[in-house]
């Protein structure tokens, strides 16, 4: 069973579908193993909670923090469980998580963008988060920064790219670039379909002298 854990993530996610991830964490409770240990995930690097978050498994997640889970450990090449449920963009998991005391670093903000989720990202900012935080990254010779906004446009949800610039006040005429989708436009192209590039683009122009009544009439 152990060994399924670490096959690549959609084939997990078919795996627990079949309704066994709840189950084996009740056996591991059970048995008393040790709820803390990496091997599960991708590679083995994650702990049993990570995946879970990363699976959207509620229940699984609740299971585990009552048993006694640390809610916020991680592994050198693995993800904290809070960045995966941010990834997922799962409100509930992050919300556990929350509860049980864990801090929201940076490169969590940066990551629930990539979940295309308004609802999670309007929880964060409500909740005082820094939702203006910038990434620095090296990628062999490569180096450059990134933001909520650039891993929005990444999850080519033009909704939440509106909230960022129209709610947040993200400024979308930057030229970073970020390790997943190099240029700004060329993540709109690629992610965001024409809509997501033609919006930036106008709200480019609008910030150039255009009345907003204008341009939003072009979208």
């Amino acid at each position: 069973m152990d060994l399924l854990l670490c096959l690549e993530q959609p084939y997990r996610e078919h795996i627990w579908r079949k309704g066994i991830l709840t189950p084996y964490v009740k056996r591991m409770i059970a048995e008393k193993r040790d709820l803390n240990r990496s091997g599960f995930g991708f590679q083995g690097c994650s702990t049993i909670l990570s995946e879970c978050a990363a699976c959207n498994h509620v229940e699984a997640v609740r299971l585990l923090l009552e048993a006694g889970a640390d809610p916020d450990k991680s592994y050198p090449e693995g993800e904290r469980p809070l960045t995966a449920s941010m990834r997922q963009g799962n409100i509930e998991i992050v919300k556990l998580l929350l509860d049980k005391g864990v801090t929201i670093q940076p490169e969590d903000i940066i990551t629930a963008g990539y979940s295309g989720s308004v609802e999670l990202v309007r929880f964060l900012a409500e909740r005082g988060s820094d939702m203006h935080v910038v990434s620095r990254w090296t990628h062999g010779d490569e180096t450059g920064e990134s933001d909520l906004l650039q891993s929005a446009v990444c999850s080519g949800n033009l909704d939440l790219v509106r909230f960022l610039v129209e709610k947040l006040q993200f400024k979308a005429d930057r030229k970073w670039k970020d390790v997943h989708c190099s240029l700004l436009y060329n993540a709109c192209s690629q992610k965001g379909g024409l809509t997501l590039f033609r919006w930036i683009g106008l709200l480019k122009k609008e910030r150039e002298g255009q009345s907003a009544a204008r341009v939003r009439r072009k979208i």
